[in-house]
């Protein structure tokens, strides 16, 4: 043991922690939504089982080529530090992309979590201003709030001539490149496990010339950086440019050249996948569609369908959006706003004293759109409003495990949760776990004390 420790250097401790934490990125997920969610939208998350595999197998490249008793064996493959160095270099600048690629080319993936991340602030702030309400038993002085769908998830366009402006490039990284609480509020530890053990294998490459590592570091920066500014240059032109286009095709509408709009807004969709969540653009393509050929085609409907709700016609958005989903099931935007639209109505009845007719509403909006979590609050407060106390402990624990999914859970939301299942305990006559529940509602320290049994999957 003592030879053991003893031939541990600072290289090869790095290189343990190294492997050891890209061998976890392999293992651990990368990213978490709802599963029911992920079915409904006919989502598969491939980037990130994709990103797994290869790491994977970048672990047992790190494990062969970081240790020093194969070193000999490495080089007779022409496999240098010096190409190991470019290699993790490359690796590391592919897997910060992670998060722009799963926004650009997994849209739904980047609605979801938008949806899910936006809904919890609104129902946050609901719970903060209506507290004294909501703490009540009955919940008969309570004013629901109108549910507000997601209009586009292509955020990064030119506004105006100050989007050239150095202070708004920071929408750069937010909108452009996914760094936003939007997307990293569903991150998962198999993301930064594999940034972490990236930089761990190049600090170990750089211990193993410890007499030279700082004129090697710059050396390889000087190789780096030019790399890193093609691809900068790259992503700023394939970020900037669809905007440029799309302001072109209102130019073109305008002028009566629907053909050309019409076939320059497909081939734009396939190139930036953002733009099919879009509903500005799909409305576009809409109007294009119908001064061509008056066919109802699914953007047909799902523009008429916005047009309805922004007047609040909620019973006629309903029947378009409707039909924009049985015609294309994975038309994303046309199912969130069908759910806002049947939770808009329930909020209607539930403010108008009718909320046994509301509850129908909000059911209907989590069938279509699982784990929406104002539909479920608002169900919550529904269930309870009508004395179905039983019912609403099954809906506070669907608000729980909701907020499991999230790295920043809505703790208000949470603890809401608790305390109206401890109301149902109390009605029946279960105070030792009514009170058990209502401690949880406001002691953090203790919700982890749950049954394993109400976990699910992450990914």
């Amino acid at each position: 043991m003592y030879r053991l420790i003893k031939s541990l250097d600072r290289e090869r401790i790095v290189s343990l922690v190294a492997v050891s934490a890209l061998a976890l990125g392999a293992f651990c997920p990368w990213y978490s939504l709802p599963v029911e969610a992920l079915k409904t939208f006919e989502i598969r998350l491939v980037l990130p089982q994709i990103c797994r595999g290869l790491v994977l197998v970048l672990a047992l490249v790190a494990a062969v080529a970081l240790s020093k008793r194969t070193a000999r064996g490495i080089t007779r493959y022409h496999l240098s530090d010096t190409l190991l160095r470019l290699l993790f270099w490359i690796c590391l600048i592919a897997v910060l992309l992670f998060p722009y690629a799963t926004v650009t080319w997994s849209p739904t993936i980047n609605y979801l979590a938008t949806s899910y991340y936006k809904q919890s602030s609104r129902v946050t702030r609901h719970i903060e201003k209506n507290f004294s309400n909501i703490q009540a038993q009955w919940k008969q002085n309570i004013l629901l709030s109108q549910s507000v769908p997601i209009s586009s998830v292509a955020d990064f366009s030119i506004g105006d001539v100050r989007f050239f402006q150095m202070p708004f490039w920071d929408r750069f990284l937010t909108r452009g490149l996914g760094y936003s609480n939007n997307f990293f509020a569903f991150i998962n530890r198999g993301w930064g496990f594999t940034i972490s053990g990236l930089i761990l294998c190049l600090l170990a490459l750089y211990l193993r010339s410890s007499s030279k590592s700082l004129n090697i570091l710059t050396q390889d920066l000087g190789s780096v950086l030019p790399l890193i500014g093609l691809v900068f240059m790259l992503l700023v032109i394939s970020l900037v440019a669809p905007s440029i286009i799309s302001f072109q095709l209102d130019s073109l509408f305008a002028k009566g050249e629907y053909t050309k709009v019409l076939a320059t807004s497909k081939t734009l969709s396939w190139w930036y996948p953002p733009l099919r969540g879009d509903s500005r653009f799909l409305s576009r393509m809409a109007r294009t569609e119908l001064h061509i050929a008056d066919s109802e085609t699914d953007v047909a409907c799902f523009a008429r369908g916005l047009e309805q709700y922004s007047l609040s016609n909620w019973f006629e958005a309903e029947d378009y959006f409707q039909r924009s989903l049985s015609l294309e099931p994975k038309l994303f935007l046309a199912r969130g706003y069908l759910a806002t639209t049947y939770i808009n109505q329930g909020t209607e009845y539930f403010n108008d004293k009718k909320s046994e007719v509301a509850e129908d509403y909000f059911e209907k909006a989590l069938q279509i759109f699982p784990y929406h979590v104002e539909a479920l609050y608002n169900l919550l407060l529904a269930k309870v409003a009508n004395g179905k106390f039983e019912d609403s402990v099954l809906i506070a624990q669907q608000l729980i495990n909701s907020q499991r999914y999230s790295q920043l859970p809505s703790l208000a939301l949470i603890a809401q949760a608790y305390l109206h299942m401890s109301w149902a305990n109390f009605w029946n006559d279960d105070a030792v776990e009514a009170w058990d529940l209502y401690r949880r509602s406001i002691d953090r320290e203790i919700w982890n004390e749950q049954d394993s049994s109400t976990s699910e999957a992450a990914e």
